[in-house]
Protein backbone atom coordinates (compact mmCIF):
# COMPACT_ATOMS: atom_id res chain seq x y z
CA UNK A 1 0.00 0.00 0.00
CA UNK A 2 0.81 3.59 -1.15
CA UNK A 3 -0.02 5.35 2.00
CA UNK A 4 -3.07 3.58 3.51
CA UNK A 5 -3.24 1.20 6.39
CA UNK A 6 -6.41 0.25 6.71
CA UNK A 7 -9.10 2.99 5.99
CA UNK A 8 -7.14 3.35 2.08
CA UNK A 9 -8.96 6.90 2.04
CA UNK A 10 -7.80 7.28 -2.07
CA UNK A 11 -4.27 7.29 -1.12
CA UNK A 12 -5.17 8.79 2.18
CA UNK A 13 -1.77 9.06 4.60
CA UNK A 14 -2.63 8.03 8.34
CA UNK A 15 -1.21 9.92 10.65
CA UNK A 16 -2.89 11.19 13.65
CA UNK A 17 -2.83 14.91 14.47
CA UNK A 18 -5.38 17.06 15.19
CA UNK A 19 -7.22 15.65 18.18
CA UNK A 20 -6.25 15.65 22.09
CA UNK A 21 -3.93 13.53 22.97
CA UNK A 22 -2.60 11.83 26.43
CA UNK A 23 0.92 10.39 26.94
CA UNK A 24 1.28 6.79 25.22
CA UNK A 25 1.37 3.56 27.76
CA UNK A 26 1.41 0.55 27.55
CA UNK A 27 -1.86 -1.15 27.84
CA UNK A 28 -3.20 -2.98 30.71
CA UNK A 29 -4.51 -5.79 28.91
CA UNK A 30 -4.08 -7.66 25.58
CA UNK A 31 -6.57 -9.27 23.38
CA UNK A 32 -7.97 -12.64 23.50
CA UNK A 33 -7.97 -15.36 20.65
CA UNK A 34 -11.56 -14.05 19.71
CA UNK A 35 -10.48 -10.55 18.65
CA UNK A 36 -11.26 -9.63 15.19
CA UNK A 37 -7.65 -7.25 15.24
CA UNK A 38 -5.19 -8.55 18.05
CA UNK A 39 -3.57 -5.68 19.18
CA UNK A 40 -0.96 -7.92 21.40
CA UNK A 41 2.77 -5.95 21.28
CA UNK A 42 4.82 -7.59 18.35
CA UNK A 43 1.66 -8.58 16.28
CA UNK A 44 2.35 -7.89 12.98
CA UNK A 45 0.90 -8.20 8.98
CA UNK A 46 2.25 -8.03 5.63
CA UNK A 47 -0.01 -6.56 2.85
CA UNK A 48 0.32 -6.87 -0.82
CA UNK A 49 -0.81 -3.57 -2.14
CA UNK A 50 -2.45 -2.73 -5.76
CA UNK A 51 -3.28 -0.10 -6.88
CA UNK A 52 -3.58 1.79 -10.52
CA UNK A 53 -0.13 2.76 -10.02
CA UNK A 54 1.44 -0.52 -9.50
CA UNK A 55 2.07 -3.14 -6.70
CA UNK A 56 4.08 -3.18 -3.67
CA UNK A 57 4.05 -4.13 0.08
CA UNK A 58 4.19 -2.84 3.55
CA UNK A 59 3.90 -4.19 7.13
CA UNK A 60 2.03 -2.97 10.34
CA UNK A 61 3.22 -3.89 13.40
CA UNK A 62 1.59 -3.41 17.40
CA UNK A 63 4.03 -1.19 19.56
CA UNK A 64 1.95 -2.26 22.77
CA UNK A 65 1.58 1.76 23.29
CA UNK A 66 -2.03 3.09 23.51
CA UNK A 67 -3.19 6.39 23.20
CA UNK A 68 -6.41 7.96 25.14
CA UNK A 69 -8.34 10.65 22.74
CA UNK A 70 -11.72 11.81 23.85
CA UNK A 71 -11.76 9.45 26.67
CA UNK A 72 -11.44 6.36 24.12
CA UNK A 73 -8.49 4.11 24.34
CA UNK A 74 -7.02 3.30 21.03
CA UNK A 75 -4.07 1.15 20.54
CA UNK A 76 -0.68 2.14 18.66
CA UNK A 77 0.36 0.66 15.18
CA UNK A 78 3.08 1.41 12.73
CA UNK A 79 4.51 0.71 9.45
CA UNK A 80 7.30 1.69 7.26
CA UNK A 81 5.73 3.43 4.00
CA UNK A 82 8.16 5.24 0.93
CA UNK A 83 10.59 5.76 3.80
CA UNK A 84 7.99 7.16 6.17
CA UNK A 85 7.03 6.02 9.49
CA UNK A 86 3.25 5.65 9.46
CA UNK A 87 1.07 5.75 13.08
CA UNK A 88 -2.24 4.92 13.15
CA UNK A 89 -4.80 3.97 16.03
CA UNK A 90 -6.81 1.38 16.66
CA UNK A 91 -9.79 0.74 18.98
CA UNK A 92 -10.70 -2.06 20.04
CA UNK A 93 -13.56 -2.67 22.64
CA UNK A 94 -17.57 -3.60 23.39
CA UNK A 95 -17.43 -5.71 20.13
CA UNK A 96 -16.36 -2.74 18.13
CA UNK A 97 -13.34 -2.51 16.14
CA UNK A 98 -12.05 1.16 14.71
CA UNK A 99 -9.37 3.15 13.18
CA UNK A 100 -9.19 7.21 13.73
CA UNK A 101 -6.10 8.88 12.00
CA UNK A 102 -5.98 11.80 10.40
CA UNK A 103 -6.21 12.59 6.35
CA UNK A 104 -3.14 13.84 4.09
CA UNK A 105 -2.94 17.49 4.27
CA UNK A 106 -5.59 18.21 7.27
CA UNK A 107 -5.98 18.88 10.93
CA UNK A 108 -9.34 16.94 10.99
CA UNK A 109 -9.16 13.24 12.27
CA UNK A 110 -11.18 10.57 11.06
CA UNK A 111 -12.92 7.72 12.39
CA UNK A 112 -14.39 4.95 10.57
CA UNK A 113 -15.71 1.56 12.44
CA UNK A 114 -14.46 -1.54 10.31
CA UNK A 115 -16.29 -3.87 12.17
CA UNK A 116 -19.47 -4.89 15.28
CA UNK A 117 -19.15 -8.43 16.04
CA UNK A 118 -22.22 -8.31 17.84
CA UNK A 119 -24.41 -7.31 15.30
CA UNK A 120 -26.01 -10.20 12.71
CA UNK A 121 -25.62 -9.54 8.71
CA UNK A 122 -27.64 -7.01 7.28
CA UNK A 123 -26.86 -4.63 10.35
CA UNK A 124 -26.55 -1.09 9.50
CA UNK A 125 -25.37 2.26 11.09
CA UNK A 126 -24.51 5.64 10.59
CA UNK A 127 -22.00 7.55 12.09
CA UNK A 128 -20.32 10.83 12.79
CA UNK A 129 -17.07 10.23 11.59
CA UNK A 130 -15.43 13.55 13.09
CA UNK A 131 -15.53 15.42 15.76
CA UNK A 132 -17.37 18.00 14.88
CA UNK A 133 -19.34 15.97 11.86
CA UNK A 134 -17.62 18.19 9.29
CA UNK A 135 -14.54 17.23 7.16
CA UNK A 136 -13.15 20.58 5.55
CA UNK A 137 -16.08 22.08 6.50
CA UNK A 138 -18.17 19.78 4.95
CA UNK A 139 -21.19 17.77 6.32
CA UNK A 140 -19.77 13.92 6.54
CA UNK A 141 -20.63 10.62 7.73
CA UNK A 142 -20.09 7.27 7.54
CA UNK A 143 -23.01 4.50 6.67
CA UNK A 144 -21.62 0.80 7.77
CA UNK A 145 -23.19 -2.24 6.82
CA UNK A 146 -22.34 -5.81 7.78
CA UNK A 147 -22.53 -7.45 4.47
CA UNK A 148 -21.99 -10.82 5.49
CA UNK A 149 -20.56 -12.93 8.95
CA UNK A 150 -18.84 -16.02 10.14
CA UNK A 151 -17.69 -16.86 6.44
CA UNK A 152 -14.86 -18.85 4.70
CA UNK A 153 -12.23 -16.35 2.81
CA UNK A 154 -9.17 -17.62 0.50
CA UNK A 155 -6.88 -14.44 0.16
CA UNK A 156 -3.55 -15.21 -1.80
CA UNK A 157 -3.95 -18.98 -1.41
CA UNK A 158 -4.68 -19.21 2.30
CA UNK A 159 -8.33 -19.60 3.34
CA UNK A 160 -9.48 -17.60 6.75
CA UNK A 161 -12.30 -18.58 8.60
CA UNK A 162 -15.19 -16.76 10.60
CA UNK A 163 -14.44 -13.52 8.53
CA UNK A 164 -16.79 -10.89 8.83
CA UNK A 165 -17.25 -8.26 5.81
CA UNK A 166 -18.25 -4.41 6.86
CA UNK A 167 -18.81 -2.30 3.90
CA UNK A 168 -18.64 1.62 4.67
CA UNK A 169 -19.57 4.28 2.30
CA UNK A 170 -18.05 7.76 3.05
CA UNK A 171 -20.38 10.82 2.30
CA UNK A 172 -20.23 14.60 1.83
CA UNK A 173 -23.60 16.66 1.97
CA UNK A 174 -22.02 19.24 -0.53
CA UNK A 175 -25.95 20.94 -0.58
CA UNK A 176 -28.25 18.22 -2.06
CA UNK A 177 -28.07 15.42 1.18
CA UNK A 178 -25.47 13.15 1.90
CA UNK A 179 -23.75 11.53 -1.47
CA UNK A 180 -21.54 8.53 -1.65
CA UNK A 181 -17.60 9.70 -2.12
CA UNK A 182 -15.67 6.73 -1.50
CA UNK A 183 -17.09 2.76 -0.27
CA UNK A 184 -14.45 0.65 2.03
CA UNK A 185 -14.99 -2.94 2.38
CA UNK A 186 -13.29 -4.34 5.15
CA UNK A 187 -12.77 -8.76 5.69
CA UNK A 188 -11.68 -9.20 9.47
CA UNK A 189 -11.48 -12.68 10.53
CA UNK A 190 -11.43 -13.99 13.77
CA UNK A 191 -8.44 -14.49 15.48
CA UNK A 192 -6.03 -12.98 12.79
CA UNK A 193 -6.74 -9.69 11.88
CA UNK A 194 -7.57 -7.62 8.44
CA UNK A 195 -7.45 -10.42 5.59
CA UNK A 196 -8.46 -7.64 3.10
CA UNK A 197 -9.43 -4.31 2.57
CA UNK A 198 -10.48 -2.54 -0.86
CA UNK A 199 -11.18 0.95 -1.53
CA UNK A 200 -13.57 1.88 -4.47
CA UNK A 201 -14.88 5.30 -6.18
CA UNK A 202 -18.49 4.12 -7.99
CA UNK A 203 -17.78 1.11 -9.76
CA UNK A 204 -13.86 1.66 -10.28
CA UNK A 205 -11.46 -0.19 -8.28
CA UNK A 206 -8.61 2.32 -6.09
CA UNK A 207 -6.75 0.00 -4.29
CA UNK A 208 -6.83 -3.76 -2.90
CA UNK A 209 -5.47 -4.77 -0.05
CA UNK A 210 -4.75 -8.39 0.62
CA UNK A 211 -2.53 -10.33 3.56
CA UNK A 212 0.38 -12.08 2.50
CA UNK A 213 1.50 -13.09 6.16
CA UNK A 214 1.28 -12.29 9.42
CA UNK A 215 2.68 -13.29 12.93
CA UNK A 216 -0.15 -12.97 15.97
CA UNK A 217 0.28 -13.80 19.85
Amino acid sequence: MKKVLLVVLSAVVIMLAGCKKDSPVKPTEGPTSDSYWPVTAGNSWTYRDVTGGGAGTFTIKMTGETYTINNKTYYTSSSLQNGVNVIAYIYEQDHVYALRDTLDNLSTSIELQLCDDAEPTGYTWTMQCTDDGTLSGVPVQSVNQIVSANDDMTVNGKTYHNVIHTQVKLQYDLGKGFETVAIYDFYLAKGVGMIEADTSSGTTLIESETLASYSVH
